[in-house]
């Protein structure tokens, strides 16, 4: 859900870059600026409302059948599950370096054309590589969490592999914009879109480890709490630059400091599968009663 958000939201920056006119020719036509930016509010409205009939006409409370043994257990109910995650400490090992490296990645990529105005990248361009760098994480995050399917119990692995790819990738960006090695737009393009495959590609993982940790805590509750964290870590990022006279230069270096942040903390989580190993137990439980069913079937066929 979440790499459909980041989609969503790029999406309409595409849309964005070729409705308002400010974007190529700045402030030169404000009547024309605002007629640009109603004909996008009216875009919008129309889309979210298409999709807010089509679920007024079919949106289902649950499915048929639940997906898994885990899903049909009784959870924790909302008010005591949101007392308990908060004094939850293995959630935090994971919720923290989720909060500040994709809250902070996204604030910086909001910003990202005003990161590059030193390198006199303009503000087209800087909003194609941020589409780029998340369509590509939102791709990478399908990829992985089908790699996270198939070896199950180490996502904790995954997601050190991540963040230290990630870290490699922003420290690559960085030294970059900071010319401290001879610029080139392939490399500027290369480090930005690595950056975005692999926080962006965590993100599925990082939901997936916390709801792990926190079970029978709904997973509602502890999602909202991670969007929250995310939220919150990216204002504090927006708010900074509200300095008056501050520089740009501070933005790479923090958000490297935040991937590197999250190192430490995941290296101390202690992984514990207690969802999945109800979901395998109960696998292997109707994987045996089939078994034991067709080798009974056999035997009356012998038999006759």
């Amino acid at each position: 859900m979440s790499n459909k958000n980041k989609i969503g939201l790029y999406g309409c920056m595409y849309v964005m870059q070729h409705i308002i006119s400010w974007i190529k020719f700045y402030f030169s036509d404000i009547p024309q600026i605002k007629r640009d930016i109603m004909n996008l509010m009216y875009i919008e409205f129309g889309w979210m409302g298409a999709i807010f009939l089509l679920i007024l006409i079919y949106f289902p409370a649950k499915p048929p059948t639940p997906p898994s043994l885990s899903a049909s257990t009784e959870r924790v109910d909302f008010k005591k599950g949101l007392l308990n995650i908060f004094k939850h400490k293995r959630f935090w090992l994971v919720a923290l370096p989720y909060g500040i490296s994709t809250g902070v990645y996204g604030a910086w990529g909001s910003v990202l054309d005003v990161n590059l105005t030193p390198l006199n990248i303009s503000q087209d361009e800087a909003g194609w590589l941020g589409f780029y760098s998340t369509l590509a994480g939102a791709v990478a995050g399908v990829v992985f969490a089908r790699f996270a399917d198939i070896f199950t119990g180490h996502m904790k692995l995954f997601l050190l592999i991540f963040m230290c790819g990630a870290s490699a990738s922003v420290a690559w960006f960085a030294v970059i914009v900071e010319k401290f090695i001879p610029f080139s737009s392939v490399e500027l393009y290369a480090s930005c879109i690595l950056g975005g495959i692999f926080i962006n590609g965590a993100i599925p993982m990082f939901m997936e480890l916390c709801c792990e940790a926190t079970y029978p805590i709904a997973e509602g509750v502890t999602s909202g709490l991670l969007t929250l964290l995310n939220n919150f870590f990216g204002g504090i990022f927006l708010l900074v630059l509200m300095i008056p006279k501050i520089s740009t230069k501070w933005m790479n270096w923090a958000l490297l400091g935040a991937t590197l942040f999250s190192l430490p903390l995941l290296l101390a989580f202690r992984e514990r599968y207690s969802r999945l190993h109800i979901d395998l137990k109960a696998a292997s439980t109707n994987r045996d009663e089939g078994d034991s069913h067709v080798g009974v079937q056999c035997d009356k066929e012998h038999k006759r």
